[in-house]
């Protein structure tokens, strides 16, 4: 089993559980689990995020940046290895060794952490700037959104075939601008291939978040921290769709994961609904 860890559930002892039970349990790190440990710019919270994996360093799968992973090609085969860093994971060990150093008082690995965290708060305050204008975007979906849908959306009962086919062309629709907008897109996938993009995965779980909000109410006066925190839950829903699951302590975000995996396994090649 390989699942993807959210940073939520470093801490939790059923993370500890799941390594010990099996020495062929992984679990599968993405560079926004370091992100939210180094923003807090203290080694003893990276420390303690990492204590429980550091006693299972060969079971933990370290993946490429999201950056690289949006820009590598998605034609199925051999993706997932593919996303893989196999130099970090091969050196986890040293890595938990080296955080070891740093909370005796090793300033060479002291500030190696805190120039990490220096680099982590400015990507999520930057994250933040760019998400500002949510609450617009969820409203102009909201406004898209037949009073139907929107009644179907509020009480939790299935959208028909029509609802779902719209919802698709949505959510291509986002993966393109994605694409377009992406410094490490040089070409786009070929059709059949879109769907196993990692862009396309997470424009997927970007509209499921939009489309949560408007059965919540919408997003008028919402915080700008909320939308951060939503499109790192859609980085980590996305990866775990590739995975055989999502360790995470968050029930929205889970749910997130369920959601997209479903959508995915309803779609086939030609983006119908199977």
């Amino acid at each position: 089993m390989r699942k993807v860890v959210d940073s939520n559930y470093l801490q939790d002892s059923h993370l500890e559980t799941y390594l010990a039970a099996d020495a062929n349990n992984f679990v599968v790190l993405i560079d926004y689990v370091a992100m939210e440990a180094y923003k807090t710019q203290s080694v003893r919270s990276v420390v303690n995020n990492m204590s429980i994996l550091s006693r299972y360093p060969r079971q933990v799968v370290v993946l490429k940046s999201t950056l690289i992973v949006c820009g590598l090609k998605s034609n199925k085969k051999g993706f997932v290895k593919r996303i893989v860093n196999a130099s970090s994971t091969r050196d986890f060990g040293k890595f938990c060794t080296d955080l070891n150093r740093a909370m005796q008082g090793d300033r060479r690995f002291v500030d190696s952490i805190l120039d990490h965290g220096k680099e982590a708060k400015s990507h999520l305050d930057k994250m933040l700037n760019d998400l500002s204008d949510m609450p617009t975007v969820i409203s102009h979906l909201e406004s898209d959104l037949t009073s139907e849908e929107i009644r179907r959306l509020r009480h939790g009962e299935p959208l028909n075939d029509e609802m779902l086919k719209r919802f698709l062309l949505a959510v291509r629709q986002l993966a393109l601008t994605m694409f377009a907008d992406h410094p490490r897109v040089n070409v786009l996938p070929k059709f059949n291939d879109v769907s196993n993009s990692f862009i396309f995965r997470t424009a997927l779980c970007t509209y499921l978040q939009a489309i949560h909000w408007v059965s919540e109410g919408g997003a008028v006066g919402s915080k700008p921290e909320r939308h951060r925190n939503d499109a790192v839950d859609s980085i980590f829903a996305a990866y775990a769709t590739y995975f055989d699951g999502f360790l995470s302590n968050d029930k929205k975000a889970y749910a997130l994961y369920q959601n997209a995996k479903y959508v995915l396994e309803s779609i086939d090649g030609s983006w119908r609904f199977r």
